[in-house]
């Protein structure tokens, strides 16, 4: 079977009730075929390591290192009363605002050993974030114990175009299941000999490259695939139609 004639509903998918039909239809997204067309507008690598003080020196505004939590602190009043959690990576501090999750005081106790992923600037003389990712990976130890393990969670992310209520998150984790139940016997729309004459990939793994990439560079050669996949077709159908 093609992928455009992959008609199924997405409420065909697990954990797609009538609420998120409708925030996938804001995209629309509506069948497995609208899904699985439906690709990254970038990639966030996290395939390297980069420490706090690494983050600074470079002005990359990224850190994805092995942290320790150090500290809570609060700030605001009231409603606004937001936690902040300060993590060591042994090269630098970073303050981490949880702005409407002050569950990770409990999640995230100090001395909890991190695996740490956050978009970051410096305010009020402090390299702060508001945009963070935390991983456990023990509850408490010396952080040089930690120091040759990799950072968990170390691979390509794919970023999707979004709306309110649908998290990057939820889109790949429906993308995922959608390609693990429909792709198996999935047709190239390009024919083999064009597939081998130019290096080109088969759909099935055009489709798991440009969704799940290892690097960045596999991500760069599915879309590499699309684009000359709907080219052809395009200039296919006006010769037909000429033909016609």
């Amino acid at each position: 079977m093609h992928l455009s004639e992959l008609s199924n509903s997405i409420s065909s998918l697990p954990g797609i009730g009538s609420a998120k039909q409708a925030l996938f239809a804001r995209l629309n997204i509506f069948t497995i075929s609208d899904l699985l067309q439906f690709y990254p507008r970038t990639y966030e690598d996290r395939t390297q390591k980069i420490g706090i003080a690494e983050s600074l020196q470079k002005q990359t505004g990224k850190i994805h290192t092995i942290a320790q939590i150090v500290a809570h602190e609060w700030f605001g009043y009231g409603r606004m009363k937001t936690l902040k959690l300060i993590a060591s990576d042994g090269t630098g501090t970073v303050e981490l605002a949880a702005f409407g999750r002050p569950f990770m005081e409990k999640t995230h106790p100090v001395g909890q050993i991190v695996a740490l992923s956050a978009k970051c600037e410096i305010k009020f003389g402090k390299y702060q974030s508001t945009n963070f990712e935390l991983e456990k990976i023990a509850d408490g130890g010396e952080l040089s114990q930690f120091e040759g393990l990799a950072v968990p969670n170390s691979r390509v992310f794919p970023v999707y175009p979004l709306t309110e209520g649908l998290t990057n998150k939820i889109m790949t984790k429906t993308i995922q299941a959608a390609f693990n139940q429909f792709s198996l016997g999935l047709e190239n729309d390009l024919p083999e000999n064009i597939i081998q004459s130019r290096n080109l990939l088969s759909k099935k793994d055009a489709l798991r490259s440009i969704h799940f990439p290892k690097t960045l560079s596999e991500a760069i050669g599915a879309r590499n695939t699309l684009v000359f996949e709907e080219l052809f077709l395009f200039q296919k159908t006006l010769a037909e139609q000429a033909i016609a």
